[in-house]
C-alpha cells in the first residue's frame, strides 16, 4: 500500500487530502505522501467526506460564531454589486494574515519565520493580484475578492480568490477556485498580503495614525538648547585636566605710555645699532619741505 501511495501524482495526493479536509497547500510530494499514509493508517482521526459534500464544506468554511450563534455568510461567488473603493477596507495588516495561517491553516513555526520565501508571498511581490473588490455584508463583516494570475499557465483565465474580514481586521475565512483550495493556498496568501499592503500604505489602520498623517518630525530638535557665555564653554577635547584660568581684567597690565621711548630716542637707538646714520636719517627723518638738499648745493653754498 505504501508503494502505491508513493506512485500517486501530486494532484491525486491533494485530492485525497482535500476530500478529508486536511490542509495540503505548500507541501512537497514527500510531505503529501506522508500525510496520505497517516490518514490511511488512522481513518478515525479524519472525517471522510463524500464527493457531493463540497457545498457543505464551503458552507462550514463561511460559518462564523458571532455572539454565541453560528452565522453562515453567503457564497461570495453569488454576490453582486461589488465596490472598487478599497478605502472602506477594515484595518487588515500582515500580523492578522500570519495569525490566520497559524491558527486556521496550521502553518509551522518554520514556515511563518520564512513566510517571505513562500510562493504565495512571491506571487504578491510579482503582482499576480489585480482587480480587487469589496462587498460589505451583515454583522460588520466585509468580503474582499480579487483576480489572481496563475503562476505557471498565465495565459489561462485567472483564479477568483476571496476572503471574509471582520471589522477589527481579522480574516475569518478564505477560498479560491483552484483545485488545491483549502482556504490557505498560495493564491489566497497572495491576496491577503496584497490587501494588507494596500491597507498599510494608504493609512487605513483605524485610530492608529501613520507617519504621513502626523506633523513632520525632522525639524524638531531632539533636546532643548540653552544660552551660555562663550567664556563659560569648555571647547577642549580632554576635559579631565584642570582648566586654565580664563583671561580676567585683574590679570591684565596695560602698557604705560610714560615709560615708552620718544620718537627721537627711538631714532637714535636705531641709528646706533645700524651704523648708517646719514642714510637712515634721511629716510626716517627727512628734511622739511623748505630746506634744500645737501647734494644739490654748490661748494660755495655749503
Amino acid at each position: 500500500m505504501e508503494e502505491e501511495v508513493g506512485k500517486w501524482t501530486n494532484a491525486v495526493l491533494r485530492q485525497f487530502l482535500k476530500a478529508r479536509s486536511i490542509p495540503y497547500s505548500g507541501y512537497n510530494k514527500n510531505d503529501l505522501v506522508s500525510m496520505v499514509k497517516t490518514a490511511k493508517n488512522n481513518p478515525g482521526i479524519v472525517e471522510i467526506l463524500e464527493n457531493d459534500d463540497t457545498s457543505e464544506v464551503n458552507d462550514r468554511r463561511r460559518t462564523v460564531e458571532i455572539d454565541g450563534q453560528q452565522v453562515t455568510f453567503p457564497d461570495p461567488y453569488l454576490l453582486t454589486m461589488w465596490d472598487s473603493n478599497l478605502l472602506t477596507l477594515p484595518p487588515f495588516t500582515t500580523p492578522y494574515c500570519l495569525i490566520y495561517l497559524i491558527s486556521k491553516m496550521g502553518w509551522s513555526a518554520n514556515r511563518i519565520t520564512g513566510y517571505e520565501k513562500e510562493r504565495g508571498y512571491q506571487m504578491f511581490l510579482n503582482k499576480h493580484i489585480w482587480k480587487v473588490l469589496v462587498k460589505p455584508v451583515d454583522h460588520g463583516r466585509t468580503f474582499v475578492k480579487g483576480s489572481c494570475t496563475r503562476q505557471t499557465a498565465q495565459t489561462e483565465s485567472p483564479y477568483e480568490v476571496w476572503g471574509l474580514l471582520s471589522s477589527g481586521g481579522t480574516i475569518e475565512a478564505a477560498g479560491c477556485q483552484c483545485t488545491g483550495d483549502d482556504g490557505g493556498c498560495k493564491h489566497v496568501v497572495a491576496l491577503m498580503f496584497a490587501v494588507a499592503d494596500f491597507v498599510t500604505k494608504n493609512g487605513l489602520l483605524g485610530d492608529t495614525p501613520t507617519c504621513t498623517g502626523l506633523p513632520c518630525q525632522w525639524n524638531v530638535p531632539r533636546r532643548k538648547a540653552r544660552q551660555e557665555l562663550a567664556a563659560n564653554i569648555d571647547f577642549r577635547k580632554d576635559t579631565g585636566i584642570q582648566r586654565p584660568f580664563p583671561p580676567r581684567s585683574e590679570y591684565y597690565k596695560s602698557h604705560n605710555s610714560s615709560d615708552s621711548f620718544s620718537s627721537s630716542d627711538l631714532l637714535q637707538e636705531f641709528m646706533a645699532v645700524s651704523g648708517q646714520r646719514s642714510s637712515y636719517a634721511m629716510v626716517l627723518n627727512p628734511p622739511s619741505q623748505g630746506s634744500p638738499r645737501e647734494d644739490l648745493l654748490s661748494p660755495v653754498q655749503r
